[in-house]
């Protein structure tokens, strides 16, 4: 049996071609495809890390103004508008402020979420509570 091996040469040319062909800019879509996952994943992070640092302002507002609600009280002036001018102050809304029995101050604040500079769906509340401390070690 006698194999052209001329025919046998231009028939795996035309196959590599023809292969070839099917998978011209198959890289570009996954290409593609790992960045709009990767822009998913940095959007996640981005939402992710503004909540936790909203968090953290809203802990600090809250404790900054329970403060000055507490030093109000002790001055004998209303702690509630001490606490909601410290909290405006930083940029956070007070919640609910009130006078304990024992004479302490509890505020809840809140925050809108933010992150890279956009409103995100939602607020964030912290809770904070000052006061005189017992002067009798057993009362507490």
């Amino acid at each position: 049996m006698i194999v052209n091996l001329r025919s046998l040469d231009r028939a795996t040319d035309e196959a590599r071609a023809a292969g070839t062909q099917k998978e011209q800019g198959a890289a570009t879509v996954i290409v593609a495809g790992l960045t709009a996952g990767l822009v998913v994943v940095t959007a996640l992070c981005c939402g992710i890390a503004g909540i936790l640092a909203t968090d953290r302002r809203a802990d600090t507002a809250a404790d900054l103004a329970v403060l000055a609600g507490a030093a109000a009280q002790w001055r004998g002036v209303d702690p509630c508008s001490a606490a909601a001018e410290t909290a405006r102050r930083l940029e956070a809304s007070v919640d609910r402020c009130r006078v304990l029995g024992d004479d302490s101050v509890q505020v809840d604040v809140s925050l809108p979420v933010e992150a890279a500079g956009l409103a995100l769906v939602g607020r964030v509340h912290a809770r904070a509570r000052a006061g005189a401390v017992a002067s009798d070690p057993e009362a507490n």
